[in-house]
């Protein structure tokens, strides 16, 4: 008889100032910090940093890390920034209207 699968009834996070991390439990038991960044020598571990680069794409974790490395580690103009999230607000607030 093979034992049963785990089936997580609530989770847990840990948001950190620069890691975070992913548990699950269930009534009769805990598992160990679920694997949220792949790639990475510990996935458990996340790096807690979104990356937004000027043309709307999101990154996170190590990978996020890496783009604003390979940015030079620069601020996005806030012109460009901010682009994308007013024309989403506008479209918002002409869709209640």
């Amino acid at each position: 008889m093979q034992p049963s699968a785990f089936v997580p009834e609530i989770y847990a996070i840990d948001f950190g100032t620069t890691n975070s991390l992913l548990a699950a439990a269930n009534r009769s038991s805990t598992q160990a910090a679920l694997s949220i960044d792949p790639g990475v020598p510990d996935p458990t571990v996340f790096r807690s940093i979104l990356y937004f680069d000027g043309e709307g794409a999101c990154w996170f974790g190590a990978e996020a890390l890496k783009r604003y490395a390979e940015q030079g580690m620069q601020a996005i103009p806030e012109s460009r920034s901010n682009k994308h999230s007013r024309s989403k607000s506008s479209k918002r607030r002409a869709a209640t209207k």
